[in-house]
């Protein structure tokens, strides 16, 4: 009996270790500011291993994954070490559960996790202030409204390298102007940095806080050194996350489903109207005004017994005072065996002067083809800016 029991014991203890699963769970910060994101890594020892498939955390997609892996024998016995990382940005604070993590054919769970998601606060009467502003509180889909991001610093506080988060908002589409702005403001100097926010749907939409890190200089002293002299002290940059105001756009919907807000005009033109059969006749369409032209989307045709070729269009837009400035092109070519007509293109817009649907739309163009068939049909074009 005592000889079956010291087997047994010895046998235990010959056993490798890979044999015994560890399983260890960790996140790279327990809090974090909204917007930021978090690493949730599942580390396990042991010999035969398979993660869980996670594919969101609390309702978080995951954004990527990692794996590592670290083989060592120690005084002879084998030890294995793999990790999984997952990468994902919460929405609000959460606890990530636990999760089954197959080890050497056992089943080992892992504690859960508490992940705080912090709201940033602005400081206004801080040595360097981040603002941001609107240049109205309420707004149709589509319309303009300038939006400022203004960083104040006072006079006695030298920042040495400013680091400013692009904005990009939900359900916003954000353009930036060129160039900033010095100013003065009570004691503090200002910079404006510009841009044109475009609401895409309706309801009373978020402007998130805006991140800068501010980065100041901060005096090291270096060991060994008298530190009488100057040269005893280094310089090395000390940064400061600063976090801006958050506001509240009210955003009204176009009616009749509705894109485009402004006053916009619209006209074509063919470099021909007579044109040989089987050979290619050019049609712009040109559209120009104030307003999201952005949003006008590219025009088709459809003409029986015809070959169309529909270019993508070229936009350019810039900003005048709080006016959006545009103009879109776009060229079609046509080939076809036999005369037809181009239909009349519309334009459906939203207007800002008179609040109301307005629509335009070009004159026909009859096209003669010599040498072909008899004239061909012309079917309905269409776009989708013309859709009601």
């Amino acid at each position: 009996m005592k000889r079956q029991l010291l087997g047994k014991l010895t046998a235990l203890l010959l056993l490798p270790l890979f044999l015994f699963a560890d399983v260890r769970e960790s996140v790279d910060k327990n809090a974090l500011y909204r917007g930021g994101s978090v690493i949730y890594t599942i580390a396990v020892s042991g010999k035969d291993v398979e993660f869980p498939t996670i594919t969101e955390i609390g309702g978080n997609p995951i954004l990527g994954t990692s794996g590592s892996q670290n083989v060592s024998i120690i005084n002879g016995d084998f030890q294995k070490t793999v990790s999984k990382s997952y990468t994902f940005t919460p929405k609000d604070s959460l606890e990530i559960p636990s999760y089954k993590v197959l080890v050497n054919g056992g089943v080992e769970m892992t504690k859960p996790i508490t992940v705080k998601v912090v709201e940033p606060s602005q400081d206004k009467s801080a040595p360097v202030v981040l603002d941001i502003r609107l240049s109205k509180e309420s707004a149709h889909v589509g319309e303009l409204v300038r939006f400022d991001l203004v960083f104040k610093q006072k006079p006695n506080v030298p920042v040495y390298k400013l680091d400013i988060e692009e904005p990009q908002f939900e359900d916003f589409w954000v353009k930036k102007m060129a160039g900033s702005e010095d100013g003065v403001e009570g004691e503090y100097t200002t910079k404006t940095y510009r841009y044109s926010l475009f609401a895409q749907r309706s309801g009373k939409l978020s402007i998130t806080s805006v991140t800068a890190n501010v980065g100041q200089l901060a005096q090291q002293r270096r060991r060994g050194l008298d530190p009488f002299f100057d040269s005893a002290f280094g310089q090395k940059l000390r940064y400061t996350k600063v976090f801006s105001n958050e506001l509240i756009l009210a955003v009204e919907a176009l009616p009749n489903r509705l894109e485009l807000y402004g006053d916009f005009n619209i006209k074509t033109n063919v470099d021909k109207t007579e044109v040989a059969a089987n050979k290619p006749l050019n049609l712009t369409i040109s559209i120009n005004g104030v307003g999201n032209i952005d949003d006008v989307k590219k025009y088709s045709l459809d003409i029986e017994g015809a070959v169309i070729y529909a270019n993508e269009p070229e936009i350019k837009a810039r900003v005048v005072g709080e006016d959006y400035l545009g103009t879109f092109e776009q060229k079609i070519v046509i080939i076809a065996d036999g005369s037809y007509t181009i239909p009349p293109l519309k334009l459906r817009y939203f207007d800002r002067e008179s609040q109301k649907e307005v629509v335009k739309q070009t004159q026909p163009i009859e096209i003669t083809v010599n040498g072909g068939v008899a004239k061909v049909s012309t079917l309905m074009s269409a776009s989708d800016n013309t859709k009601g």
